[in-house]
């Protein structure tokens, strides 16, 4: 086996279908150092913006379209959709640190034909709530028109505001302009 030292500022130069093996040398052995590894193979992630529609093409080759999407600290909510499907796609979301897969994720849409793919979170959603920071949406298609490209539309949209306990017995009064958003209420 051939060794090389990589330097962490610049990614080697690796050749596809190639096995390699990684290791890692601690070179002071009387200190302990915290290290992290990863092999990336391209995948790449492309971060949505809150509620703008990316207009995106699947190549429908059975590979994942993936998508990141930073949930703020004052979200209540998130809806992640995927609509205007040329064919049938599926919509798998996970919270990060992991991409999700079609076998493990925190959440699906799997709907058929070319239905709005739809995952709508919550701060009391199961099996995982919703938590401000990073998570990850993958778009693979079930189509079975292989190689035809699938062109879609995705959008992930924060539900923001402040929520308002209600006390048993005691009406509380508000009013709502047509078009001007959403109240939300908790009662425990």
């Amino acid at each position: 086996i051939f060794a090389r030292p990589i330097d962490t500022n610049v990614p080697p130069v690796l050749v596809p279908g190639q096995r390699y093996y990684l290791s890692v040398e601690n070179l002071d052995p009387g200190t302990s150092n915290q290290f992290v590894i990863q092999v990336d193979f391209g995948v790449k992630i492309t971060p949505l913006t809150n509620a703008v529609p990316l207009v995106a093409t699947n190549s429908n080759q059975g590979l994942f379209d993936y998508y990141s999407f930073n949930v703020s600290s004052n979200a209540l909510g998130v809806v992640f959709m995927v609509t205007n499907m040329s064919d049938n796609l599926q919509l798998v979301a996970r919270r990060a640190p992991q991409l999700p897969t079609r076998t493990q994720f925190d959440y699906a849409s799997t709907n058929v034909d070319t239905l709005p793919e739809v995952i709508e979170i919550t701060q009391t959603s199961t099996p995982v709530p919703l938590t401000p920071g990073l998570w990850y949406l993958g778009v693979y298609p079930a189509s079975t028109n292989i190689g035809v490209p699938i062109t879609y539309t995705i959008v992930g949209t924060e539900v923001q505001g402040s929520v308002t306990a209600l006390t048993n017995n005691v009406p509380f009064d508000g009013s709502i302009t047509n078009g001007s958003g959403v109240a939300y209420f908790s009662f425990d």
